[in-house]
């Protein structure tokens, strides 16, 4: 099993397909501070794998630009609107099919796989692995060089699942105590469900303390909601789109962004030509700078805020609070 760990892996990210039920564009919506995709991604990269190709099709600019920073390979599918996920798949075979021993074959909307599941996964050497929750298989998969080749060339109907059920291969189901390997967002309700457990795995539920720094001049420009804002900008280049993917009226980010530069009296956010609906919005480099000075203090004060925390309600201060009568 421990030789799985020794072999080079990579990932294909599908991030290409066109709306259903949740039309804003599932990879952009927000799990905590970051788009899905970009969750995903940066899982992967904690755990240095190599190289990370993301097939991106429907706004594919959008995702293009939220993950610029990354080092992520990204694939355009410009057939995506006529084609389906397995041709997704088959473009970043391709892209990395000479890099790594094997891949991991990563759904777009599936925010929440904790790295430690992966190492799970790693750890297998046979040439399918997935991942399995409570007697339900789920995603990731990983899948071995050896059947490269035979993913590029399958030109048959029912994708993967009909491809790999053809083959004679060996396939490991590993129990993992991870549920987020069954929450992909194919729904309104199931983004809910998603939202719902990255909260509690930020320990909301359960006492614990919440640090947001507001900034004032006259009264508050900027807190956790705006820096939110200010990062969605960042990432999808549009105030209109950054508003709907944080499910936010567009008249109050406006207005939130207008009395941020009144009181600061410098430009935060500036009309830029193009962008997903023919128009855009950029940080200006006062914005930029703001936007990271606040997010290192946050970070900071989340820091502070834990150790106050521990120092006044220790465990046992916490049970004994919640278990008096």
């Amino acid at each position: 099993m421990s030789g799985g760990l020794q072999m080079k892996t990579g990932a294909v990210i599908l991030a290409a397909g066109a709306p259903g039920e949740i039309k804003e564009g599932k990879p952009m919506m927000c799990v905590g501070q970051k788009p899905m995709i970009r969750h995903i991604v940066d899982t992967l990269t904690e755990l240095k794998l190599s190289p990370i190709v993301v097939v991106t099709g429907y706004r594919s600019d959008i995702i293009e630009r939220c993950l610029a920073s990354t080092g992520a390979v990204i694939v355009r599918n410009r057939k995506y609107a006529s084609t389906d996920m397995f041709c997704s798949l088959k473009l970043g075979i391709a892209a990395l099919a000479e890099s790594c021993d094997r891949a991991f074959v990563f759904p777009a909307d599936l925010p929440l796989v904790r790295p430690e599941t992966l190492r799970q996964l790693m750890a297998c050497s046979a040439p399918l692995v997935k991942p399995g929750f409570e007697g339900r298989e789920g995603h990731p998969i990983l899948i071995s060089r050896e059947l490269f080749g035979a993913i590029e060339q399958y030109s048959g109907e029912g994708g993967l699942r009909e491809l790999l059920g053809g083959l004679d291969v060996d396939v490991r189901v590993v129990p993992v105590e991870d549920r987020g390997v069954l929450l992909d967002v194919n729904s309104y309700e199931e983004y809910e469900q998603v939202l719902a457990m990255e909260a509690q795995r930020c320990g909301r539920g359960k006492l614990h303390a919440e640090c947001d720094i507001l900034l004032s001049v006259d009264d508050v420009i900027m807190n956790r909601e705006t820096m939110r804002l200010l990062e969605m900008v960042q990432y999808t280049g549009s105030l209109q789109l950054a508003s709907e993917l944080m499910n936010v009226p567009y008249t109050r980010s406006w207005r939130q962004i207008k009395n941020m530069e009144r009181q600061l009296g410098v430009p935060i956010v500036r009309s830029a030509a193009g962008g997903a609906r023919g128009g855009g919005s950029l940080l200006t480099e006062q914005g930029t700078a703001l936007l990271e000075a606040y997010q290192n203090m946050s970070k900071e004060c989340a820091k502070l805020s834990n150790w106050l925390f521990q120092e006044y309600f220790s465990d046992d201060f916490v049970e004994k609070l919640q278990n008096e009568r």
